[in-house]
């Protein structure tokens, strides 16, 4: 969740407006080996990816078999990190594509189970994921 504060000035008088950003999730500079500084520190004011509001705000990410997934009110995804496709040219050779970009996109798996805020009674086992959806009375 992003916060931003704003001032606004009208007539001499000073208001300040937040900007919450419910659906936004901010990532680092990319780590390598031998870096002077910790690049996950660094995080760039345009280093975000949202998500569509229209599904309300992240209420959970949990990490499983190196995929990041997200939840939101009334749906679920995961997002596409540093993916890579291989490809062999004429000559035999490997060649790899991909974005410039950490987190390049979101990808949904459904819109109508999601998780609300406050449950975080997702879980990952062998067998996948699990987790409690309140609002349509359903493990899934």
């Amino acid at each position: 969740m992003f916060n931003a504060v704003q001032d606004i000035r009208i007539e001499n008088e000073v208001v300040e407006q937040e900007n919450t950003f419910k659906q936004r999730t901010f990532y680092s500079e990319l780590k390598t080996n031998g870096e002077s500084i910790d690049n996950w520190h660094i995080y760039k004011p345009a280093n975000f990816v949202d998500c569509d509001s229209k599904y309300g705000e992240i209420t959970n990410l949990l990490t499983h078999k190196d995929i990041i997934f997200f939840w939101q009110n009334k749906a679920f995804g995961r997002y596409s990190v540093n993916e890579r496709s291989l490809i062999t040219d004429n000559n035999s050779n490997t060649v790899q594509l991909g974005q410039g970009g950490v987190l390049q996109r979101t990808d949904y798996i459904d819109t109508h189970y999601g998780m609300r805020p406050h449950e975080f009674c997702a879980v990952s086992t062998p067998a996948g994921i699990f987790w409690n959806d309140i609002e349509n009375k359903a493990v899934v």
